[in-house]
């Protein structure tokens, strides 16, 4: 025979397993044995029956299948048998000696295949030994289900002892004193940080991958048939040495199986959160580090056929695999093929040269029209989905009378605050009817958002909150509706899964939450400035990370900019060392008014929401289970009605604790020795004119001098700039400091021109919100800490949702109403659709289910991009207050029109802001107060405090009339407005420069000097003097 063979032959020879070479493949190890020193006749082969055939077809998957079982059979097992005993049946040593038994015998039990047992050993191999790119995903499923049906049988056959061990049936722990979930997969050590944890695995994969390609190398001393054995020494050191940290999972089948498992038998979603959802990390970081470890091998010592020792490294192989020089489907060690294999002959074709040239272009022409046609379909469904969010069509259309003219859409009264009082009384009375399925302590965005998927799925929920609906963080945020490109940037540079399931998840609400609110929300481009070249592909690479994570939910797609075109777009922006722009697409929002809409709806739908009613003490029953609670009025006690103003016991099923920075007091008055889990930061914006910012464009400053970002937003007609994040305490009234006032100014002036530089004279509001983070002992500062939310339970029952932010409160709802229904052991029932669209039809049903994706809020039903318009068309009002009205009330717009014309004149003369909402506000969104209505049913006092200040009166008029204060009530609410501005206005405005100043508050009305007039927005106001009609003199705007 020739002392070379054609790589046709090998090929043939490779593939036609009746010829007579027989591979012996140990872990890509292998021999020929040889019949003669001649070439043979090549019998026929035998006939084979059904199973024969499919065996033969399936071996390899089989043979992987079976390996790993064996391998997690007496890996999982012995470490059962260490756990489950508490460590007299076994220590760390026999669990190491465990799973290299495990190793060898299941390397034994898949020789045919190469017993790689491993996903990652077997991209290894098809990198670097020639093993077919075809087989790869037959072998990891197959790993995958042996690994999986190997976890079943250990539970199967140790579920009496897990049961003993835990406590009793049906508990599964995976953290804690008896957790048993280890026994599956591997979980990390509480020092560990998540870069050790990757590097951890890293490495011990190299070294696998390492060992296992010099052992198979017949060029090298080898291992030959001990093979199984070296691997049984192999994976007992890395065990002993390596495995204390992480586990040694060192392979995706091993860990991820198994823990597929454990969730789907009880252990629930802690296995993928726990240890800071390291679950990814056996995922991933093995096939680097095999990966590195058989490259390491090849380039140092292997000399064999390999990528490595191949012009251009082999990668024409991916291309056109018939003219690799070195790939051979069954030799994967680069041993030396035997030279006296029979040559078969190759067929003979009849083809001219014009069909074997069209033959060899086959594959690139399939490649080449399966990219075109994916990115004809992809792009032909960007182009033509709605990504802008334009709502050009009201779910219910305005209707129009013979002559042509605007019919005014009619709703149904909101509940009055009397009639929900008198509800939530009733509650106490023993008639189980009367017993409401959830308490939910809070009224912002997360306690509203249970109180509406609650009501939706057909419980009796009631909701107090202390103050008003979004008074405390959810009315002072960044107005975003965003999933967080800095939660991006962390999550790629910190290796931290945590963080980018946050993207992933607020990414897919975002699109929902513009669904549901369209008046109130809507997409913002936001252009990120550039000031090197090297930043243009770091971050068009992460704007369109952000993109593709959102995938069908996402908004307009990121593009380029120059930067004559940024300064185009943005007049104001420093040009100075520009290099160019990035814009990439997020939302916005008016938070307080949705938070109003979230509680209306769930009071339309039936719900008892009520604010300024606080909850003083938690009722429990003879077993210390939480039966309800003991709540008060605090309207009552203001207005002097001491018989109302009594406390009262409100019962019910549930109690659900949703007050956000307060999570910790309502956690106290459960139990005084409970751990706090909050960890407040204070989160300052300020206003700024609305020259700074172009209508329509954002600004985002991703580099600011402590590493944090900034955003500069339009908002209303102002510029909105902020935000900081700084550990801080907990208050009801909490205002911003100076010096974040004056971070804020530099970091914004540093993006503008020098004539444009800020000063404290700019600033028109200024406010800090509290941000309820959930604490993680090891983050060394509240800017690192995860936005993601928490669901616990207190052994009394108590039920907590805290964290998380705006954007993914529609989730945190779902989450707690489905804790909630289990805990508290309550059937969702259907509900009859309520009539709040005015037209006696929303487009959906209830059915007990989770509907809130689904549930348009109260103003979206009849509105439209054409709604200003239509305003217009019937009253005589102004372009600019038509179409604040129609962003801000939607089809409730309507409603506040039709309450008087002499009502639809402007608080402010420079503001579109009219009486008619303060009167609107009262009678149908549960306003309460003169500072409900200047900061969270209108947004005045947030858009420029002096403003609000001008506006204050003729409120203080309105509320009163309505309301029916007396003279002490009406003093006393000018007296808490005034306050209450103190913490959203300034000191005295100079034009000096911005500089580090002291941890000063910032008050807008001074205390030294009672009656000297203060300048507050460019506006002089006496405080002392505010009657019914003010002093004012002119501002600066005017």
């Amino acid at each position: 025979m020739n002392d070379s063979i054609s790589d046709s032959s090998i090929r043939r020879s490779s593939i036609n397993k009746s010829s007579i070479p027989t591979k012996v493949e140990m872990s890509q190890h292998e021999k020929y044995s040889e019949a003669t020193s001649e070439a043979p006749t090549i019998p026929p082969p035998p006939e084979q029956y059904a199973w024969s055939r499919v065996r033969e077809y399936c071996q390899d998957a089989f043979s992987e299948f079976f390996g790993t079982f064996i391998l997690l059979l007496f890996g999982d097992g012995v470490v059962a048998q260490v756990v489950l005993s508490r460590g007299t049946k076994g220590d760390y040593q026999s669990i190491s000696w465990g799973w290299g038994l495990g190793v060898m015998l299941g390397v034994y039990v898949g020789g045919k295949s190469g017993g790689h047992l491993n996903p990652a050993v077997t991209l290894a191999n098809c990198l670097f030994r020639g093993h077919p790119w075809r087989k790869f995903p037959v072998y990891a499923i197959a790993q995958i289900l042996g690994a999986m049906a190997a976890a079943a049988v250990v539970y199967g056959n140790y579920k009496s002892a897990f049961d003993a061990y835990e406590g009793g049936p049906g508990i599964r722990t995976v953290v804690g004193e008896n957790a048993t979930a280890g026994v599956f997969c591997t979980y990390p050590a509480e020092f560990m940080t998540r870069t050790g944890m990757f590097f951890s695995e890293f490495v011990a994969s190299t070294i696998l991958q390492f060992v296992i390609f010099a052992m198979a190398d017949s060029n090298n001393i080898g291992a030959g048939p001990l093979m199984p054995l070296g691997l049984f020494f192999l994976i007992f050191g890395i065990g002993a040495c390596f495995g204390w940290e992480t586990g040694y999972a060192i392979n995706l089948a091993r860990d991820f199986g198994p823990r597929l498992v454990s969730y789907m038998i009880g252990y629930g979603s802690e296995v993928w959160s726990a240890g800071g959802y390291y679950f990814w990390i056996p995922m991933v970081a093995p096939f680097f580090g095999c990966a590195f470890g058989g490259f390491l091998y090849d380039v140092f010592i292997y000399t064999g056929p390999s990528p490595i020792n191949t012009p251009g490294m082999g990668f024409g192989r991916l291309v056109s695999p018939r003219r690799s020089t070195w790939s051979n489907t069954y030799s994967a060690t680069g041993s030396p093929v035997p030279k006296n294999l029979p040559p078969i002959p190759p067929k003979k074709h009849n083809h001219t040269n014009m069909q074997q040239r069209l033959r060899s272009l086959k594959r690139p022409l399939l490649l080449a029209a399966a990219a075109t046609t994916t990115v004809a379909v992809g792009g032909g469904y960007y182009a033509t989905r709605n990504r802008t969010h334009i709502v050009d069509k009201a779910l219910v259309p305005i209707k129009r009378d013979s002559t042509g003219r605007i019919v005014p859409p009619t709703f149904s009264a909101t509940k009055s605050r009397a009639e929900a009082l008198a509800e939530l009384r009733r509650s106490a009375q023993p008639d189980k009817d009367t017993e409401y399925d959830l308490l939910v302590i809070g009224g912002g965005a997360t306690g509203t958002g249970i109180a509406i998927d609650a009501i939706t799925r057909g419980l009796k929920v009631a909701l107090v909150e202390r103050d008003d609906f979004s008074s405390g963080t959810s009315s002072k945020s960044t107005k975003l509706v965003h999933g967080g490109v800095r939660y991006l940037e962390k999550a790629v540079w910190n290796l931290d899964y945590g963080q980018l399931q946050l993207v992933m998840e607020a990414l897919r609400e975002r699109k929902t939450f513009l669904n549901i609110a369209p008046h109130l929300s809507s997409s913002l481009p936001i252009l990120l400035p550039l000031q090197k070249w090297w930043e243009a592909p770091y971050f068009w690479a992460g704007t369109k990370a952000y993109d593709l994570l959102a995938g069908s939910q996402g908004l307009e797609s990121s593009y380029w900019m120059s930067k004559n075109k940024a300064l185009e777009a943005f007049p104001l922006l420093r040009k100075e060392s520009m290099v160019g722009a990035l814009v990439y697409y997020d939302g916005q929002h008016n938070d307080s008014r949705m938070n109003v809409a979230l509680a209306l709806t769930a009071s339309h739908y039936g719900a008892t929401i009520l604010n300024h009613v606080e909850v003083t003490g938690l009722d429990k029953d003879a077993n210390g289970k939480i039966i309800g609670a003991e709540v008060r009025d605090v309207l009552s006690s203001k207005n002097g009605d001491s018989a109302n103003a009594a406390p009262f016991k409100v019962r019910a099923k549930g109690v659900v604790n949703a007050t956000g920075p307060f999570t910790d007091a309502i956690h106290q008055m459960d139990d005084p020795s409970r751990k706090p889990i909050v960890a407040p930061a204070s989160g300052v914006h300020i206003m700024l004119p609305k020259s700074i910012c172009p209508n329509g464009l954002g600004l985002l400053d991703a580099a600011t001098s402590d590493g944090r970002v900034i955003f500069v937003l339009p908002w209303q007609g102002y510029t909105l700039a902020g935000t900081t994040d700084n550990p801080c305490e907990v208050e009801r009234a909490p205002v911003a400091q100076q010096n974040d006032v004056d971070f804020i100014l530099r970091e914004v002036s540093k993006l503008l021109n020098p004539d444009s530089a800020l000063s404290r004279q700019d600033v028109l509001a200024a406010w800090s919100g509290i941000r309820p983070l959930v604490k993680n002992p090891n983050a060394k500062n509240t800017e690192s800490l995860v936005r993601s939310h928490l669901i616990t339970t207190s052994p009394s029952g108590l039920l907590t949702c805290a964290g998380g932010k705006w954007t993914t409160y529609r989730e945190m709802a779902e989450d707690t109403v489905n804790e909630a229904l289990k805990l508290f052991d309550i059937k969702p029932r259907a509900v009859a659709l309520p009539d709040i669209s005015g037209a006696n039809a929303a487009g959906f049903t209830t059915n007990g289910v989770c509907c809130t994706r689904n549930v348009p809020l109260i103003g979206a039903h009849g509105y439209s991009t054409s709604l200003a318009s239509q305003l217009m068309e019937a009253y005589p009002i102004d372009a600019d207050i038509a179409d604040h009205l129609a962003h801000n009330y939607g089809d409730r717009a309507w409603t506040l029109l039709s309450i008087s014309p002499s009502l639809n004149t402007r608080l402010v003369s420079s503001m579109p802001f009219i009486e008619a909402e303060v009167t609107h506000g009262i009678r149908s969104e549960a306003a309460c107060t003169v500072a409900d209505i200047i900061a969270r049913r209108t947004r005045i006092s947030f858009l420029d405090s002096s403003k609000a200040l001008e506006a204050l009166p003729r409120v203080l008029d309105i509320a009163a009339t309505e309301l029916q204060w007396s003279s002490a009530r009406k003093q006393q609410e000018k007296a808490d407005a005034v306050a209450f501005l103190d913490s959203m206005g300034l000191e005295q405005k100079t034009s000096a420069p911005v500089q580090a100043s002291q941890q000063e508050k910032m008050p807008v009305r001074g205390t030294e000097q009672p009656t000297r007039p203060k300048r507050v927005g460019g506006l002089e106001v006496d405080l002392n003097g505010l009657g019914s009609t003010g002093s004012y003199s002119k501002s600066r705007d005017e």
